[in-house]
């Protein structure tokens, strides 16, 4: 991902991020850019974030038929 935009409108007020759109890289609907984000936060480890939160709200995606291979912890 090389730029992300988010409008923080009610993220202070409500304490609640809601994804609206999610576009590709030319600024055009793209299904798989919702799937590919739904599949990092739904196999996110450890705490999830507020935007991990509001993606895998946005859309209910069946996403059982995947599996979780492996995982490379961030570290410093």
């Amino acid at each position: 991902m090389d730029t992300l935009c988010t409008d923080k409108t009610g993220t202070l007020t409500e304490n609640k991020i809601a994804l609206r759109l999610h576009l590709d890289i030319e600024g055009k609907e793209d299904e798989s850019v919702i799937l590919y984000c739904s599949l990092n936060s739904f196999f996110e480890t450890g705490l999830k974030s507020p935007m991990d939160e509001a993606i895998l709200e946005h859309e209910h995606l069946d996403l059982s038929s995947y599996v979780k291979a492996s995982e490379i912890p961030l570290t410093s």
